[in-house]
């Protein structure tokens, strides 16, 4: 009989070929129905059909967003794993603004904003209105450049599968990359030929936006030219109780439509209707500070551990440094004391070589020896030799003081060999060179200061100390100076063991709290009764238990957030994400169908702001709304008064003005309270030249509220000596000007200019203006294809 398994073996391509096409048809072909359909189970969520945004010709929902964000994130992942093997290989995509370093790879950033989803639209649909269309074979292309010929085919498919896990395909890329080619090419035509080098090169190299010349002057200009000026204050809300009149209810309800879809988020302008409640979010957050850690390691260091590395470090002169200019200074004094003090101890000993013979000096050798009885022609060789020690004296005081050195021998039975007076020049001429000890080094570099001696015999002397080049003076640091540096150093490397140790402890214990949660949330949406709501993680507890603080935001919208410290934190959830700025979670909504979306309530996160680092997650999140006429009725009677009392402001301002254009601001003041309000800041530029490097902003004004860039322009195009009014960024204080001068001369700046015309801050206020003009074009495309968007 034969075997059941024949059958099988005898059809086993048949077999196979089935359970692939089975496979096909499971994971590939069912999911891309799914996303086209929206017949997936995750399109059970409340309010996925709802449109979120609207243009002549398209439109999306709520749902659609979310796939289109979910598949930005997998495609900016795909091409950076994909840069990151060309590069290995010794290739580099060869197409436009690829930064893989800065995680640009060609195509929108992933920064988890609805809006870049939104933008990408609306170029597309202009892209579509001029003519501009992209097909497969584009995108074929584009990868062909971008994989540099260093991935096949195979390659690109099989990186596309392990990084999105199956759940986007070729058609769903292509798809998406044909939109980003088309938007692409739209802001290209946008920004014209300011990118064209760029583009040309095609290796992602950073190039200055072309301006011309004087465009380069105006922007050097706004970072090395100061302002020094006088103001004055007019606040606004003085004038609120002299507002006569009341609106009509038609006013204020004009007044309301106009700003019931803005927040005050977007419109800082407190004269501006903004009635929009923005976006609020809860956080609650560990504060883990570096700065205690290694402050604890520190005092377990041993005080003779300490001074052994300090030891140490003082032979391999670590701690030498030079000395300041009052160090020097007294210890030039030191050693002109010591000079003298050396002279006046050896004055007295001068008249013993011409004593007479007494009791105590019985022998006379001047007598004994005839040839010593006239010591006056061996007396210049005789000051000046055996003196050589000490000839760093002889260069400060006056040439007569010599010959009283000569009494310098001990004893006067040294004085015999004097006859020979040849024979010992050569070897006392060496001296210089095996005077051991190196307190004489400063004194030559003292000696320096005066006049050497015109004797022809002192010249070899000097010579030999080389005071043409003096070395610097240093002073050993005493371990006093340096302990605290010094254990800082020695505890780094084991606070921040301590430190990783303790985060990964406190993430690992949220992370099971968070998985805890979202299987009770689950068991909750199917109606599972039999799961019971983990208990709440006591994050005071937690923090108290490692020495940390505990800290909570409340409920808090992105300006406020950006005032808190863990608010100007940078949040990172491991290699997959950019870095962005901790604010921007507040505008991120709560998504349960994506596990990584980092919105989500209860999901851990980290941030960074200097040494500190933070442990947090959202607990609350509050969407923008659109209050009612009736609940926002006093706020917009509150701007309707506010926008009257700022004109009051203003014109006060322009009347002080114009008293105060011929004298001193001052004296166009009448009130002494009023005239004790005149401040003068310190000179201030337009941008802050310390930021120029990294970013672009306007300088902090002393004793001014924050301003705007409309404040600089007016300041800086007035001439000096001219008065003028000009509010802060949010109109609630009227300034009256005076502008006083500015420094440095122009002629100082051109001789800069022509030195380095092109900084890297230049380099971004072209950038910064090109953008403007860009944002400006696109509020233009906006109207013309009649986007509205809905929260």
């Amino acid at each position: 009989m034969a075997s059941p398994f024949s059958y099988f073996r005898k059809n086993q391509r048949l077999w196979m070929a089935a359970a692939v096409l089975i496979a096909i048809l499971s994971f590939v072909v069912a999911p891309m129905l799914q996303s086209f359909t929206g017949s997936g189970p995750r399109y059970n969520r409340k309010g996925a059909n709802d449109k979120v945004a609207s243009w002549s010709g398209g439109s999306i929902t709520r749902e659609q967003l979310d796939v289109e964000m979910g598949e930005l994130s997998v495609a900016n992942t795909f091409l950076k794993k994909l840069a990151f093997d060309v590069r290995e290989k010794g290739g580099f995509p060869k197409v436009p603004e690829v930064r893989p370093d800065f995680g640009l790879v060609g195509i929108t950033p992933d920064t988890r904003d609805p809006s870049t989803i939104l933008e990408r639209k609306i170029l597309v649909a202009e892209a579509n209105r001029m003519g501009i269309h992209f097909d497969d074979q584009s995108v074929k292309l584009f990868l062909q450049k971008f994989v540099d010929g260093k991935l096949s085919g195979q390659d690109i498919q099989k990186t596309l599968r392990d990084v999105s896990g199956g759940r986007m395909s070729l058609v769903d890329f292509n798809r998406l990359m044909k939109e980003e080619l088309a938007k692409n090419a739209v802001l290209r035509l946008a920004n014209g030929g300011q990118r064209f080098e760029e583009r040309a090169n095609a290796q992602g190299l950073p190039t200055a936006v072309l301006s011309p010349p004087s465009k380069t002057w105006q922007y050097f200009t706004r970072f090395k030219r100061r302002a020094s000026i006088e103001a004055f204050p007019i606040f606004v809300k003085d004038f609120e109780d002299g507002v006569e009149g009341k609106p009509t209810d038609r006013e204020l309800r004009d007044l309301f439509d106009k700003g019931k879809e803005i927040t005050r988020i977007a419109q800082p302008v407190v004269t501006e209707p903004a009635f929009m409640t923005p976006e609020l979010a809860d956080f609650e957050f560990i504060s883990c500070d570096f700065e205690k850690i290694i402050e604890e390691e520190k005092a377990k260091i041993p005080e003779d551990l300490l001074r052994a590395e300090y030891d140490r470090r003082v032979k391999e002169k670590t701690y030498d440094v030079p000395l300041t200019p009052e160090e020097q200074k007294a210890l030039q004094e030191k050693m002109e004391s010591e000079s003298k003090e050396q002279e006046a101890t050896q004055k007295p000993a001068e008249p013993s070589s011409n004593l007479p013979p007494t009791l105590e000096n019985p022998e006379n050798p001047a007598l004994e020896n005839p040839a010593a009885q006239n010591p006056q022609p061996p007396n210049p060789q005789s000051s000046l030799v055996p003196t050589s020690k000490t000839r760093l004296v002889s260069y400060q005081d006056p040439a007569p003081v010599e010959p009283a050195e000569a009494p310098k021998q001990e004893a006067p039975k040294q004085e015999a060999p004097k006859q020979e007076a040849p024979k010992q020049e050569a070897p006392k001429q060496e001296a210089p060179k095996q005077e051991p000890p190196q307190e004489d080094a400063p004194k030559s570099a003292e000696a320096t200061v005066g006049d050497f001696p015109a004797n022809p015999v002192a010249g070899p002397t000097p010579g030999a100390q080389d005071p043409a080049k003096p070395q610097v003076p240093t002073r050993t640091q005493t371990f006093e100076e340096v302990k605290d540096v010094l254990s800082r150093e020695m505890a780094a490397g084991s606070a921040f063991r301590i430190l990783e140790q303790r985060i990964n402890e406190l993430r690992d214990t949220m992370e099971i709290y968070a998985a805890n949660r979202r299987a009770w949330e689950r068991a909750v949406a199917e109606k599972d009764t039999s799961m019971k709501e983990p208990e709440a993680l006591n994050m005071q507890a937690l923090a108290d238990k490692y020495g940390f603080q505990f800290g909570r935001t409340g409920l808090v919208d992105v300006r406020t957030a950006s005032t808190l410290p863990i608010g100007r934190s940078r949040v990172s959830r491991g290699p997959r994400m950019q870095p962005f700025e901790f604010p921007t979670l507040i505008r991120v909504a709560p998504n349960e169908m994506e596990a990584d979306n980092p919105g989500n309530l209860y999901l851990p996160l980290q941030s960074t702001a200097l040494l500190t680092r933070f442990l947090f997650w959202k607990v609350q999140h509050e969407p923008a709304s659109t209050p009612s006429f009736e609940t926002a009725k006093e706020s917009v009677m509150s701007v309707w008064k506010l926008q009257r009392a700022a004109e009051k402001a203003e014109a006060k301002a322009k009347t002080i003005a114009a008293k105060a254009a011929s004298g001193a601001l001052s004296e166009s003041i009448e009130n002494e309270t009023d005239r004790a309000l005149v401040v003068r800041p310190t000179p201030f530029s337009w941008f802050n030249p310390l930021m120029a490097d990294f970013d672009i902003q306007l300088s902090n004004v002393e004793s001014l509220k924050p301003l705007d860039n409309d404040f600089m322009e007016k300041v800086f195009a007035a001439q000096p000596g001219t008065t003028l009014v000009a509010p802060d960024a949010a109109k609630e204080i009227y300034y009256v000007i005076k502008v006083l001068e500015f420094s440095p001369s122009d002629e100082d700046l051109m001789l800069g200019f022509a030195n380095a015309p092109t900084t890297s801050g230049v380099q971004n206020v072209s950038n910064m203006e090109s953008s403007s003009l860009i944002r400006n074009w696109f509020s233009t495309i906006q109207k013309q294809t009649g986007f509205q968007s809905r929260p």
